[in-house]
């Protein structure tokens, strides 16, 4: 159902008839919403049908590229091992800083991740004179310069262009990111119709959704395996495309949601903090980060960005506070410190627990539920596999198209005798 389904038309509407041949009387409310709703069942199945069809290769490309980069982490650290082997110890943020200038003078530094945040070593990125970002790899244990100008395999980074933008910059004279919203949300239709034609309102049909049945021919087989598939993954895969959505289409999305929660998402404060220059040197990321883990043993600094070079500027220490089982709701969260550059005072904090419901399910769960990472190693790997469902789906849809037309055709050719597997395909799809 996520992708591609077969030519099973919907069973029919009930005979609004009687049986002994009376004029038909008028139909009865129920029926008249029963003929409506199979109207709109099969108006849902063909655009189910032909959207599949076209989208079909773009949901696959989306499918596999976004299973491969929920580990590109990983990847990374396996294909460039020698870069990311690191030593026992640890020199100290501001020697990892001071390392990464040495390998790339006169370049400002925008940003340093602590060990952990991008991989085991310090990941320092500077900013080169055509206003390239480059990543410096810092042995946390030696203080050495691991690589100078890291890069992630070739084949990952084309994997991310071709799943966020298609590796283009514009199709058609549109923005390729806007191409790909719109892509996302003819997807969602094919989602919901699906749904629709497959599995509602006939919920008794949920309780055999699972059920694949063998011994019955390939069409039957893979019709049941379609179906199997798509109610399982219809609820993920949703999410999935919807925080898709929000990233292409983040401000549209946003005010979406607003008026769905009934204006209970509030916007984050984007005015700018600032240091108040007071005559003395700037302290270091090292002092800054020294400061907010003063605050609490339990603050895990992930990330500090640099005033890069700006006299007003404030140091942005990002951490992780807290913890819980699979860092669900209420464990775990992203904190932000805003540090004073000169006075080393936290001038602001940004914390998710200050925000309602509504704000920390959109502004703190939209990218963790696209890539699988709320859960850890385990929804990591159920998201590779729920990626890759289109797949299968868009399989078991061929697979059902091509059968369905070969005994379309072999009836054909016999008109008064139709072979047992058609009549017997046919029978068993109407009732699917």
């Amino acid at each position: 159902m996520g992708t591609l389904t077969t030519d099973v038309e919907a069973p029919a509407p009930p005979d609004d008839t009687p049986d002994d041949g009376a004029a038909p009387t008028s139909a009865s409310p129920r029926r008249r919403f029963r003929r409506v709703l199979f109207g709109q069942r099969k108006a849902g199945y063909q655009v189910h049908k032909w959207l599949s069809l076209v989208l079909m290769a773009w949901i696959v490309l989306e499918s596999v590229t976004g299973a491969a980069l929920v580990f590109a982490p990983e990847i990374d650290r396996w294909w460039n091992s020698e870069a990311h082997r690191v030593t026992d110890g640890d020199v100290g943020m501001d020697a990892a800083i001071d390392a990464a200038r040495d390998a790339r003078p006169g370049e400002p530094v925008d940003s340093a991740w602590a060990p952990g945040g991008l991989g085991p070593t310090y990941s320092i990125v500077t900013v080169d004179d055509g206003g390239v970002f480059r990543l410096v790899l810092v042995d946390p244990g030696s203080g050495r310069v691991t690589t100078a100008d890291h890069e992630e395999p070739a084949l990952m980074r084309m994997m991310e262009r071709l799943h966020f933008n298609l590796n283009s910059t514009e199709i058609l004279g549109f923005a390729s990111t806007t191409i790909v919203g719109w892509l996302a949300l003819a997807w969602l239709v094919i989602l919901v119709t699906g749904f629709t034609v497959w599995y509602w309102p006939r919920i008794k049909r949920w309780a055999r959704a699972l059920r694949v049945r063998h011994g019955r021919g390939r069409l039957i087989f893979n019709v049941d395996l379609h179906n199997a598939i798509g109610i399982a993954t219809i609820l993920p895969l949703t999410l999935i495309v919807l925080t898709g959505v929000a990233f292409m289409f983040p401000n549209q999305v946003r005010e979406t949601y607003e008026v769905a929660t009934f204006g209970l998402y509030e916007e984050p404060d984007t005015t700018a903090a600032l240091s108040t220059p007071n005559g003395g040197e700037p302290i270091t990321a090292g002092e800054a980060t020294e400061r907010v883990v003063a605050l609490d043993d339990g603050i895990d600094v992930q990330l500090v960005e640099t005033p890069s070079g700006s006299p007003v500027g404030v140091y942005r220490v990002h951490t992780v506070v807290d913890g819980s089982y699979l860092e669900l709701v209420g464990g775990a969260r992203d904190v932000e410190f805003e540090v004073d550059q000169y006075s080393g005072r936290i001038v602001r904090i940004s914390d998710p627990a200050d925000d309602n419901g509504a704000t920390r399910a959109y502004a703190d769960w939209t990218y963790p539920v696209h890539i699988g990472t709320f859960g850890g190693t385990i929804t990591r790997w159920l998201w590779v596999a729920i990626g890759l469902s289109p797949l299968a789906l868009a399989w078991t849809g061929v697979v059902m198209w091509w059968v369905r037309h070969r005994n379309r055709r072999r009836g054909a050719l016999d008109d008064t005798a139709p072979e047992p597997s058609v009549q017997s395909d046919e029978k068993t799809l109407e009732q699917v």
